[in-house]
């Protein structure tokens, strides 16, 4: 479900910010201005648990990065968004509250779900792998569904030289151990964003990726 004009504002779900190349990258956007990240405590909650639970990381790992996440972006939270889950009778019940608050920001509800400081309204990409489940046909809103490899493309295609700089500073940032533009690419491949890793090799000048 894609928009001609693609949203600044951005709600990634719990299983884009599981991952640690997708959560970099969109921790990226944010810091670059290409897009404002926002989340909820409860789409933390959902992935930090998942990735303590799947050894992923330590729950001191967990904590860190979520302080730098917060650091990166001091709005980051939604609040005062739950009477919103009947906007959306097609949604599965479980991920009513991610579409609940992307909603709450699209229609100008602040950051800290302060009912008395409306901000303009505004389109929201929600962003997420789990596309079967976030069904919003019925609803109107101004969010628009994307998976995490839709937005990146359809983002390139709209400014492919600030969003080439920022992959190449989040790939620069890896230090431990350092990671090549052929490494990166493969991280991109196996998070699923094909499209982005073919555009990415063409602009590194690697050769097209095999997967």
């Amino acid at each position: 479900m894609m928009t001609t004009n693609l949203p600044h504002a951005v709600v990634p779900d719990a299983n884009i910010l599981y991952s640690a190349t997708l959560r970099d990258i969109f921790m990226w956007l944010h810091h670059e201005g290409l897009a404002q990240v926002r989340w909820t405590r409860d789409i933390a909650k959902e992935w930090q648990i998942n990735a303590v639970a799947d050894g992923k990381m330590t729950g001191v790992q967990v904590a860190w990065c979520d302080w730098k996440m917060q650091e990166n972006c001091p709005d980051w939270e939604i609040a005062g968004y739950e009477h919103h889950e009947s906007v959306f009778p097609n949604v599965h019940p479980k991920d009513r509250h991610v579409a609940a608050a992307a909603h709450g920001w699209a229609m100008g509800t602040r950051p800290d779900g302060d009912p008395d400081a409306q901000a303009p309204a505004q389109e929201v990409a929600l962003v997420t792998w789990n596309t079967k489940d976030f069904d919003l046909r019925g609803a109107t809103t101004l969010v628009t569904r994307y998976t995490p490899d839709e937005y990146l493309t359809q983002l390139y295609s709209d400014k492919p030289g600030s969003l080439a700089l920022t992959l190449s500073k989040a790939r620069d940032n890896l230090k431990k151990p350092p990671v090549t533009a052929a490494e990166y690419v493969q991280f991109l491949v196996n998070n699923k964003c094909v499209g982005l890793a073919a555009l990415m090799s063409a602009h590194w000048g690697l050769p097209p990726s095999s997967q």
